[in-house]
């Protein structure tokens, strides 16, 4: 018999779970962020930076939408960082906030992420570059900045802020 070359391939379409993989177990092929990438791209990019990186773990799950969700909240995060910065008394380091924040995200990471790339790492599967999630904080910080730095002039200019 002739096999019919418009017939649709046949695949296995077991569930991941009946695998012995969990259910948001991301591809092998996709690059993942640890925890240790997101408090260091905190760190450096703050909270935006990390909740960026944080959705591309989401995307990677099939997850896009609470991914948006966490930047969203990450944003609000800046907001509320850059907030109790301008309030810190002179003594205590601009650092000091930094680290507290790099730390509170490597801990929700780890309750996040922590088994999901343990397991994709033992499946094989490989982290996200140190030289990515360092320019992607670079970048994150940059655009955030400027932002900051826009937003600064119009309320000089507009007579909100004294210059």
């Amino acid at each position: 018999m002739n096999r019919n070359p418009y017939e649709p391939p046949k695949a296995s379409i077991a569930s991941r779970e009946s695998e012995g993989l969990p259910g948001d177990a991301p591809d092998v092929g996709e690059l993942l962020c640890s925890p240790d990438q997101l408090a260091v791209a905190a760190f450096i990019g703050g909270p935006a930076a990390a909740g960026w990186l944080a959705m591309a773990n989401y995307s990677a799950i099939g997850r896009a939408d609470e991914g948006r969700s966490v930047f969203s909240w990450s944003m609000v995060a800046v907001l509320v960082i850059a907030g109790i910065g301008t309030v810190l008394p002179d003594g205590i380091s601009s650092i000091v906030l930094a680290v507290v924040y790099a730390v509170t995200i490597r801990y929700l990471a780890v309750q996040r992420f922590g088994a999901m790339i343990t397991s994709h790492r033992a499946a094989g599967g490989d982290l996200m570059s140190w030289w990515k999630v360092i320019g992607v904080a670079l970048l994150v910080a940059l655009i955030v900045f400027a932002i900051a730095f826009i937003l600064i002039l119009v309320l000089a200019q507009l007579g909100i802020l004294a210059a």
